[in-house]
């Protein structure tokens, strides 16, 4: 009778230790690793008209870019939140060899859990419907400059050089 108690008390002392343990976790670190692992960069971005049902007509922008440690070898993951913020402006012609951003004409913050969620390969990447983007055909300039900062919990922000001749519409 005396060892079934000490066993009791070693399993009641066991499982206490670990819901201990567990209350030590980060709260927002529900899946167990938050992070991407020797994350250093991310880019190039690519951005391209895209025709996503096949019916030869383009639908809207698709972005993609990918995740670098600091080898410059690509990283793929699966199961971390990251925020993905697009931003694209029309452009002016501030001197005859430079445009500047002007108007705001679309703005989105996607929530990815994948690499490939942001993959640039033809499938693959963000979506940004043709009329989601708020541009006037008659006075805006097709092209237009995209911005896009990554943010990955507890990494920090990563910011992609702008792409000055994104096409704003077809």
């Amino acid at each position: 009778m005396h060892k079934k108690w000490q066993l009791t008390g070693l399993s009641i002392l066991l499982v206490g230790i670990t819901v201990f343990m567990a209350g030590c976790l980060d709260e927002n670190n529900n899946s167990g690793q938050e992070i991407i692992p020797q994350l250093d960069s991310v880019g190039p971005l690519l951005a391209d008209w895209a025709d996503w049902d096949n019916d030869g007509t383009g639908d809207g922008l698709r972005i993609g870019f990918y995740f670098w440690d600091s080898s410059e070898n690509k990283i793929v993951f699966d199961g971390v939140t990251v925020s993905v913020l697009v931003e694209l402006y029309t452009k002016i012609n501030a001197t005859p060899n430079s445009w500047e951003k002007d108007r705001l004409v679309y703005s989105n913050t996607f929530s990815i859990t994948s690499s490939q969620d942001v993959n640039p390969a033809p499938g693959h990447g963000l979506k940004i419907p043709a009329g989601d983007i708020n541009v006037n055909h008659e006075t805006d300039h097709s092209l237009g400059i995209i911005e896009v900062s990554v943010s990955v919990p507890q990494q920090g922000e990563f910011h992609l050089p702008p792409d000055n001749t994104v096409r704003l519409y077809k």
